[in-house]
């Protein structure tokens, strides 16, 4: 520039320029190498900003901007081989996050410094996560972050995080919808189609996790019997709770009504022929509770007595329980207050019976449950209702005499779970 008169107002400084970085990820692991790779690294310096004109020394505009750079997408360490195959193993260790360097330009020299540039940081340096294993795997740790420092910094979300811990493998689920596998869970579909309009929502929540050893007897006379693995011995059990829809309810006695042979309601011989008409129970909340057998119930025996019961602790309050008589310490009602049984008689067939006990103190009461013979299973539909503790403890059993209630060593049993275990639980 040249004197004189004249003045120059010098050129407005530029920008530094900016910067973009995208590093690449670490690969996963693999059934060979489980291991995720380590996250790639991230390193850039934007320029500085323009310096500004001077005239005699003296700035006539101040600095430039720096330039920005935006660490983005990528970085990230492999996540983990998830290894809960048929063999379990253990999960993956996820990768190390990348680390991340360098930073914006800073401002350039003028009247007053050019600000510095800005920095975006978008999901970098996070360490993968664990894989699912036995144990699961461990997150990977977190990349460095060496990004220098500026006040203008927008991190955009997770950045320089650890990986999480793999989970532990599920429990593998009993197959007891498989036909092919569990037989004997198929009458569950009937029902779970008939009335709910879903064939698996029962056989869904079975399991086959019973108690498989020799039964005890109620007492000494009684002595021990391996499970005959016939239509008194348990195969598997479930519960679910059911909001029943008016519909449902319908689908219900029309599939399953009162006094069809099969169906047992209400107390008493109620549920077979000659009781009064089958009606729709309510709508409202129900527990299916079923316990299926390995073999068919029998419809009719001319020689032997059964009882198939479903007996709870109804309000939940163990000091109100029925106390067995010291004659017989194994009885399978025993801890429990509320009764549910399906009584065979070759003379008079089958019936259903619901009693209340307190102490050694017994009485029959009614019920609005149906017990519904299917086959090798029985499904109780009782009202929700008639619980007043949530998810009440309850136990399976099942008793084959000869009219001499075992006294004489001809008997066949099975309690799921055994008196010296604790209860089961009525889901939520």
């Amino acid at each position: 520039m040249k004197g004189g008169g004249g003045r120059s107002r010098g050129e407005v400084p530029a920008a530094g320029a900016s910067a973009v970085v995208h590093a690449g990820n670490g690969g996963a692991g693999s059934e060979a190498h489980p291991d995720g790779a380590e996250g790639g690294r991230s390193e850039a310096v934007a320029e500085a900003g323009g310096p500004s004109g001077r005239v005699r020394n003296v700035h006539l505009h101040n600095g430039g901007i720096g330039g920005s750079v935006d660490f983005i997408f990528g970085g990230n360490g492999g996540d983990g081989w998830d290894d809960c195959k048929d063999v379990r193993k253990a999960g993956g260790t996820g990768g190390l996050g990348g680390a991340a360097f360098g930073g914006a330009g800073v401002g350039g020299p003028g009247m007053m410094p050019g600000a510095p540039g800005a920095v975006t940081v978008g999901m970098i340096g996070n360490g993968g996560d664990g894989g699912d294993g036995e144990p699961p795997g461990s997150g990977g740790p977190t990349g460095e972050d060496k990004i220098a420092p500026v006040a203008n910094r927008a991190d955009i979300g997770t950045n320089f995080t650890a990986g999480a811990l793999g989970a532990p493998c599920p429990e593998p689920a009993a197959p007891l919808c498989d036909p092919e596998q569990s037989p004997q869970t198929e009458p569950t579909k009937q029902v779970g189609q008939a009335v709910l309009g879903d064939s698996e929502a029962l056989c869904s929540v079975a399991t086959d996790q019973v108690h498989e050893g020799p039964t005890e007897g109620s007492g000494d006379v009684h002595g021990t019997k391996d499970r005959a693995l016939d239509h008194t011995s348990t195969h598997s059990r479930g519960a679910l709770r059911v909001a029943l829809s008016t519909v449902q309810a319908q689908m219900l006695d029309t599939a399953y009504p009162c006094g069809d042979g099969y169906t047992l309601c209400g107390s008493g011989a109620a549920g077979f022929p000659g009781a009064p008409a089958s009606v729709p129970p309510p709508a409202g909340d129900y527990y299916f509770v079923f316990n299926v057998m390995h073999d068919v119930i029998p419809t009719a025996d001319p020689v032997n007595f059964y009882q198939y019961g479903f007996v709870f602790d109804r309000d939940g309050d163990t000091a109100n329980n029925f106390v067995p008589n010291p004659a017989f310490p194994k009885d399978f009602f025993q801890n429990t207050d509320f009764w549910i049984e399906a009584l065979y008689d070759p003379a008079t067939g089958w019936s259903l019976k619901a009693s209340n006990a307190n102490g050694t103190d017994i009485t029959e009461t009614t019920t609005a449950a149906r017990l519904l013979m299917v086959d090798n299973v029985w499904v109780l539909v009782i009202p929700v209702s008639e619980f007043s503790t949530d998810m009440p403890p309850y136990r399976l059993t099942t008793f084959r005499h000869d009219g001499n209630f075992g006294f004489n060593g001809n008997w066949d049993g099975d309690v799921q779970p055994p008196v010296d275990q604790p209860l089961l639980t009525l889901p939520e």
